[in-house]
Parts: structure tokens; C-alpha cells; sequence
């Protein structure tokens, strides 16, 4: 599985954030990337310039690098998965912390490719399966470093989304507080908003509501749009997403929305914090319709696991074929 501490790297994070900036404005499908670590990021070799390679993205790995000698080389394995072909001048540590991270910065060319934007989910529970007590007391399931990563998250997404019901019950923030990088654009989904000061009160940055109703936005930053169908019209949501030039999300709560875009095949890549803790009942994260049969359950393109201090992340692109 290859799992190793993830620290927060200050010299790779400003530098990843400047990858995934100059990734967004490509259009099209690349073969391989080029990356330096003055923050410089190009898609071929005429592109390049004088810079020289750092290290190199490849979409296939049965293509062999061509970067020259000395520089580390990853392959990207779907949207969820990146792992080390070569490790060139990089550390251990910093080798794990790209193979995180990497897949985000390009999830743009993802989009392109399925003409929406691109879904991303998270959710921090015990090693039952559950996200909260009965009582609904959730904070916190996952750890500091847990914390962390999803603000990193937020940083890397252009947006991110959560119902309703999360907005009521936790009055979130949703900035990166607990890293650097820029704010992403908040989205609500749910009928009848009503409450969004704690999002107006902690960030300047646009919020989008999707509403069956479509609210009068109650504030110059608020857009509302109105959800035919409700709120399980999640191709809707990332369709228009697409179209306002946002091309990723990170859909962080609840359970309930989380589950609806998985429902509708709609979710591309889910994470999953597991705490080593048990509660026996209290609240389900993941909720699916049933299946007979264990083949019928969903897979994973590709897939892979982190820890996150002493706790264990998995990442994994969802599989919504059907078994042979």
C-alpha cells in the first residue's frame, strides 16, 4: 500500500498551488507535464523554454520518461492515483506528499474531457462506518492532520459544495484558513436557505445557492440558481458548474449529499479518513441503495491509502461499470 506520514511540506505546498494555477489554463489532453520548482509548469518540451525539469507527470506509464537525468518522474494512474517512477532529488516525505496531491492539480483537463465539472468527496469516520453519535456530535472524528488536508483540498478545488443540512447544523466557514492558498467559490444546495451569514462573515468570496425555490439572494455576493428537480439534480449542478468556468468541486458534507452525487454516478474520486475508534451506532456516512450480491457492489478504477499521523486515509476513483 505504501503508506507514510504526510506532513505539510512548506517548500512543495506554495509550489503545488502554482502547478495547479498554471495546469487550469490548459486546454485539452496532455501525455505529460513538466514541472519545475520555481512554480512553472508546461505541457511539452518546446514549451519548456530554458527551465529545466524538476520533475515529470506522465498519463500512461508504459510511456518512458524523456526529462533529463536527475529529475523524479510520476506516473498519474486515473484521477485519485500517482505513484513514483523515479525519485530524482526528492525526499521521502516529499515524494508522498506529491503522490497526494498531484492528481488535483490536473483535474481541470479532467473536466474538459467529461464536459462537467469534476466531483471530489470526503468524509472523516470510525472504523464502523459512522460519522457521528446518535446525537449528531461529530467534532472531531478525524485529526488535526485530517483537518489540514481537507483546507488543502479546498485550496486545490475551485469550488466547494455542502447541503443544507451541514450549513444549519455546523454554520462552516469554508476558507482555507489552515493553509495558504485561495479561497474557493462556497456552494449550498438545498430548498428553503435561508442562513448564510457564517459564509458571509468569514470570506468575500462568491456563494452559489441551488435551490428548487431560487431564493432572492440576500447579499451582493450570493447567486442564486434555481435546481430543477431538487437536489438530486446533481449532473445539473456540476453542468452549470462547467459552464461558469469551474471545473472542480470538493463536495465536503454532508453524508446525505455526498451520497446523492454517488448515487447518481456522479462522484469521480472519494476519500475516506478512518479513525481507529469505534462507536457501534450514531449517524451512517456513506448511504446506497442495496445490492443482492457482492459483485454488484461499486469498485474503483484506481486506488491507494495515506496516513495522516496516526490515522489512515483511502483515495479512490469510483467505478460505475457494471460487472461483467
Amino acid at each position: 500500500m505504501g503508506m507514510s506520514l504526510i506532513t505539510d511540506e512548506k517548500r512543495l505546498w506554495p509550489v503545488l498551488l502554482a502547478w495547479a494555477k498554471e495546469a487550469s489554463r490548459f486546454r485539452g489532453i496532455f501525455e505529460r507535464a513538466f514541472l519545475c520548482m520555481d512554480g512553472r509548469l508546461s505541457f511539452s518540451l518546446e514549451e519548456r523554454g530554458d527551465a529545466s525539469t524538476d520533475i515529470e507527470v506522465i498519463r500512461d506509464s508504459s510511456c518512458p520518461p524523456v526529462s533529463p537525468k536527475g529529475a523524479a518522474v510520476y506516473a498519474l494512474e486515473g484521477m485519485a492515483k500517482a505513484f513514483l517512477l523515479k525519485k530524482g532529488a526528492l525526499s521521502g516525505q516529499e515524494t508522498r506528499f506529491l503522490e497526494l496531491y498531484l492528481p488535483y492539480i490536473f483535474l481541470a483537463q479532467h473536466a474538459q474531457v467529461k464536459g462537467r465539472a469534476i466531483a471530489v468527496g470526503h468524509l472523516a469516520q470510525t472504523l464502523d462506518g459512522r460519522i457521528a453519535t446518535e446525537s449528531g456530535h461529530s467534532q472531531w472524528i478525524g485529526n488535526a492532520s485530517n483537518l489540514d488536508h481537507a483546507h488543502r483540498m479546498r485550496a486545490l478545488c475551485d469550488s466547494i459544495l455542502i447541503g443544507r443540512g451541514t450549513l444549519e447544523t455546523d454554520q462552516p466557514q469554508l476558507t482555507v484558513r489552515r493553509t495558504s492558498g485561495s479561497n474557493p467559490i462556497r456552494i449550498v444546495v438545498g430548498s428553503r436557505i435561508v442562513d448564510l451569514s457564517s459564509l458571509q462573515l468569514a470570506s468575500e468570496e462568491k456563494i452559489l445557492v441551488f435551490s428548487e425555490h431560487a431564493p432572492t439572494a440576500p447579499h451582493p455576493a450570493v447567486q442564486t440558481v434555481l435546481l430543477p428537480g431538487g437536489e438530486r439534480n446533481c449532473l445539473f449542478i456540476l453542468d452549470r458548474l462547467f459552464h461558469l468556468g469551474i471545473h472542480s468541486v470538493w463536495v465536503e458534507g454532508g453524508a446525505v449529499t455526498l451520497s446523492r452525487f454517488l448515487q447518481e454516478q456522479l462522484l469521480d474520486v472519494i476519500q475516506l479518513h478512518i479513525a481507529p475508534i469505534l462507536l457501534g451506532s450514531g449517524k451512517v456516512g456513506i448511504q446506497l441503495e442495496p445490492v443482492h450480491r457482492i459483485p454488484q457492489a461499486l469498485t474503483f478504477v484506481s486506488s491507494t491509502y495515506f496516513m495522516l499521523e496516526d490515522e489512515m486515509m483511502f483515495c479512490g476513483q469510483v467505478n460505475y461499470k457494471s460487472p461483467a
